[in-house]
């Protein structure tokens, strides 16, 4: 019984010691280095730059202006649903014309497989216009110095 008292007192003078005690090494790691600079000691992070969102407002009053001159304005809200509108539009043809794809076995887009998914998204007459002016944009791209 005496040796377990004095393996008590043995464990009282090792808790009050600070050798058993885990320490983190001070040593600097090789990132911190590279990230320090010699003028300033903070360490650099990177900017985070904010989220960009896809609209396409400007081209909707570009266009409202080109028809209607200085008469006719939008209200926001009235934009933001011709916004949502062209991208919903944009979403269902490059979807489609992605199924098109799959289903060919081919790997790359070209104006045929835009042209296919329009025709079955949209319908009747604003399915013809939209390959017309679809036809003259990339006819136009290709004659410019874009296309060679």
């Amino acid at each position: 019984m005496a040796e377990l008292g004095e393996d008590i007192d043995m464990m009282d003078k090792f808790a009050d010691d600070d050798k058993g005690k885990f320490k983190p090494s001070k040593k600097e790691k090789p990132m911190d280095k590279l990230l320090k600079d010699k003028d300033n000691d903070k360490k650099r992070k990177p900017k985070k730059k904010p989220a960009r969102f896809l609209t396409w407002q400007s081209y909707i009053h570009k266009v409202l202006k080109t028809v209607h001159d200085d008469s006719c304005t939008l209200s926001s809200k009235a934009m933001q649903i011709l916004d949502s509108f062209a991208n919903d539009l944009f979403e269902r043809i490059s979807t489609e014309a992605v199924k098109l794809l799959r289903l060919n076995n081919k790997k790359t887009l070209t104006s045929m497989e835009i042209q296919t998914a329009a025709r079955l998204v949209l319908p009747g007459e604003l399915c013809k216009h939209a390959i017309q002016d679809g036809a003259k944009a990339v006819q136009k791209y290709n004659n410019s110095a874009g296309g060679e």
